[in-house]
């Protein structure tokens, strides 16, 4: 993460796309950052600070979570929908 801006700045080996970041996210502004062996996943700043992922998805890594059926069995209205790190 750059300190002057909290954009995210990758590089390094990149064989499923892990470095580099998405159109869609190239200007966003992150919370926290975790890159994994061949992906990357994030939690945006702005509200309501969001999960994003991407790289490879062949295992699921890139996809962010959803809450579970148990979660949802417990309380309907759990959702993951504003996260305070991440860790890939």
């Amino acid at each position: 993460l750059s300190a002057n801006d909290a954009k995210a700045r990758c590089r390094g080996w990149s064989a499923n796309g892990q470095t580099t970041i998405p159109p869609r996210l190239a200007d966003a502004a992150w919370l926290d950052l975790s890159a994994g062996f061949q992906h990357v996943c994030g939690v945006l700043a702005t509200a309501p600070r969001s999960l994003a992922c991407w790289g490879s998805g062949v295992a699921g890594e890139s996809t962010p979570p959803t809450a579970t059926e148990g979660e949802m069995a417990a309380d309907p209205t759990s959702a993951i929908d504003s996260w305070g790190a991440v860790s890939a």
